[in-house]
């Protein structure tokens, strides 16, 4: 599951995922993405709260369709920062790894 953590008024969007990051959390996320794009932000910055994830109960395919729309849209986002447990980011570092 994924949430917004608080509302900016600037071109700041800030998540938490919950559980398992699943393809209705990509959608979501995308759309919240979208509506600072919207909003004629050139690009946005992009805080994301994993400690609650739960990476097995997460598909290995959304993971694969989130980088992919990440390289897309690579243009429109400023900075990103993750905050995680050390366990969590030990599992995804070697991904991220791969791509980026």
């Amino acid at each position: 599951m994924i949430e917004k953590i608080r509302t900016y008024k600037g071109n700041t969007l800030a998540l938490e995922v919950i559980d398992a990051f699943t393809g209705t959390d990509e959608k979501l996320a995308q759309k919240f993405f979208k509506e600072k794009v919207e909003e004629g932000f050139d690009y946005v910055n992009v805080l994301v709260k994993l400690d609650e994830l739960n990476v097995s109960k997460s598909k290995t395919k959304v993971f694969m369709e989130d980088i992919i729309w990440i390289l897309r849209n690579y243009r429109q986002i400023g900075n990103i920062a993750i905050i995680a447990h050390s366990k969590i980011l030990k599992a995804l570092i070697p991904i991220d790894n791969i791509f980026f």
